[in-house]
């Protein structure tokens, strides 16, 4: 399970990388930088979705697949709303 949890994070990851590139390449650092804003949002979302969103006894009554596509969600979820608040704060001071 842990190979598989770890290769759907890894194309997770890939698909946040393509993202960004392809912001960066459709209007610069426009839409670009809420999306790295967004990515880095990510990312403390997974760190902290262990102890915030998951409680302990879902690790034990959970199956592994189950706790992983929560942490996924909440944490894409958390990426996505802090880019776009970022591309509204960017778009409006430009």
């Amino acid at each position: 399970m842990k190979i598989l949890t770890g290769f759907v994070f890894i194309i997770n990851l890939i698909l946040w990388i393509v993202g960004i590139l392809l912001a960066f390449s459709y209007e610069g650092g426009l839409v670009g930088f809420p999306a790295t804003i967004g990515f880095i949002g990510f990312h403390i979302a997974w760190y902290l979705s262990g102890g915030v969103i998951i409680a302990p006894a879902d690790y034990f009554f959970q199956p592994i697949w189950s706790v992983f596509l929560t942490k996924l969600k909440w944490s894409n979820s958390t990426g996505i709303i802090v880019g776009f608040i970022a591309y509204l704060i960017i778009y409006s001071i430009f």
